[in-house]
């Protein structure tokens, strides 16, 4: 019994041969497996390290120091908000690498910043908290 279902096994695969490699020569019925690999990195800019670097230090309740370490560009435009957004200082800086400039907001009743300095086309936004 065992070898009547091997012969018809055998004879069903025999006939049908000559057909599957008609299936798999037709391209429209053969399941393509391969990928495609690029060869260069698509990525955010935004993703990308950025050139622009700055310290904050705080030296006392409501003082803390800006000490920049790299810039991409000669001008730096320096703003500082308050954590809900109010715009309390804007000012622009002359090429301002290993330089430190000095912030005393001691009046204010708040106790988080916000410093946000742009160089070229690049920003950096840091938080300060007292």
């Amino acid at each position: 019994m065992k070898k009547n279902y091997l012969l018809l096994l055998f004879l069903f695969l025999l006939t049908f041969a000559p057909f599957a490699q008609d299936l798999v020569d037709n391209k429209e019925n053969a399941l393509d497996y391969s990928r495609n690999v690029e060869k260069h990195l698509n990525y955010n800019k935004s993703l990308s390290p950025s050139h622009l670097d700055y310290n904050i230090e705080p030296i006392g309740e409501g003082k803390f120091k800006l000490i920049f370490v790299n810039q991409p560009s000669d001008q730096v435009n320096i703003k500082i908000y308050d954590i809900i957004g109010n715009l309390i200082l804007t000012e622009e800086k002359n090429y301002m690498i290993n330089s430190e400039l000095e912030y005393n907001f001691n009046e204010t009743n708040n106790k988080i910043y916000v410093v946000k300095v742009t160089s070229g086309d690049e920003n950096l936004t840091k938080k300060v908290n007292f």
